[in-house]
């Protein structure tokens, strides 16, 4: 697929670029009143392009800078082939990100809707939890029930990890069993009609311990803070290090920037320990100001158990 906007007679013209394998269903998403000009011309990608701007006189043609190369190799020879001279001016990733980062009334609707089906997964995953289960069980179950109540894609390859895994930030979901007594993290998100939901849970595997309670509440509370601090204007840096403040001042920071979390890993018997001993690491300061950021664009930050 790919999409050009070039300015005719006052106006931008929106033609999109496709086979007969997306046609229909960009007719249907987009509607036939829509005012994208979608064709399915058995040219490639670049050569389409040339076409394009030597139909209307373009000559300069603003590329995403994500780009793959050896695309913007081919469309230079293209342009060549179509005797048509421009300048490719880069509009950099956060240009484009700023002109989508104003939502309307109808994509706020479709991202409720992804969100709506993220909680019910939510819900469902910790009433279907139980000891025993590999990580890949759980996963499996979450993106099914997605699927089957209205999602239409996964924003992501669901997170798993369980125990020491844990405190991997991308952890792989594997056959690793949950245990009784033990926190699981889990990060997903449904997508509907190409609007994307993102949350990540931690849920504990029966009772909670005290400390593992205090742990979870220290990041409760960075959570909290960070999100009243958040708004127009505060630089994302600025609630980093509010948060990293949080969890340095419960106990659990330190400036030891050579603690190896794996060394931590081994050398700790009990879960309940490991836990305690990864958040007084540097690395675990990130993840969690990090797990702080996630939080703030899901719902609430709540404490679950799974029997």
């Amino acid at each position: 697929m790919m999409s050009l906007l070039t300015p005719h007679s006052s106006l931008w013209i929106r033609f999109l670029h496709t086979d007969s394998r997306y046609y229909n269903t960009f007719i249907e998403r987009l509607g036939e009143d829509s005012i994208w000009k979608i064709d399915m011309e058995s040219v490639s990608h670049t050569n389409w392009v040339a076409q394009r701007a030597f139909e209307t006189h373009s000559h300069v043609i603003a590329l995403e800078d994500t780009l793959q190369l050896g695309f913007f190799d081919q469309l230079q020879v293209s342009m060549l082939a179509s005797s048509v001279v421009a300048q490719f001016p880069r509009m950099h990733g956060d240009i484009a990100t700023l002109l989508r980062a104003v939502k309307d009334e109808e994509e706020i609707e479709l991202m409720k809707k992804a969100q709506s089906i993220t909680d019910a997964a939510f819900e469902h995953i910790c009433n279907f939890i139980k000891p025993g289960m590999t990580e890949m069980e759980i996963k499996n179950e979450l993106e099914g029930f997605m699927f089957a109540n209205g999602a239409d894609s996964l924003s992501f390859d669901s997170i798993v990890a369980s125990g020491p895994n844990g405190a991997n930030p991308h952890a792989q979901p594997s056959d690793r069993k949950v245990q009784e007594g033990e926190f699981i993290v889990i990060d997903f998100g449904a997508g509907y009609r190409d609007y994307h939901s993102d949350m990540t849970r931690t849920v504990c595997v029966g009772e909670p311990t005290d400390e593992m309670v205090d742990v979870y509440n220290v990041v409760k509370t960075a959570h909290e803070e960070c999100a009243k601090a958040a708004r127009a204007g505060v630089v994302g840096k600025d609630i980093h290090d509010l948060s990293v403040k949080i969890i340095s001042d419960a106990g659990y920071g330190t400036t030891d920037m050579v603690l190896d979390m794996v060394l931590v890993l081994r050398s700790m018997s009990s879960q309940t320990s490991t836990l305690a001993a990864l958040l007084r690491s540097q690395r675990a300061q990130y993840l969690l100001s990090n797990l702080v950021f996630t939080f703030l664009v899901s719902s609430e930050f709540v404490l679950r158990t799974s029997v």
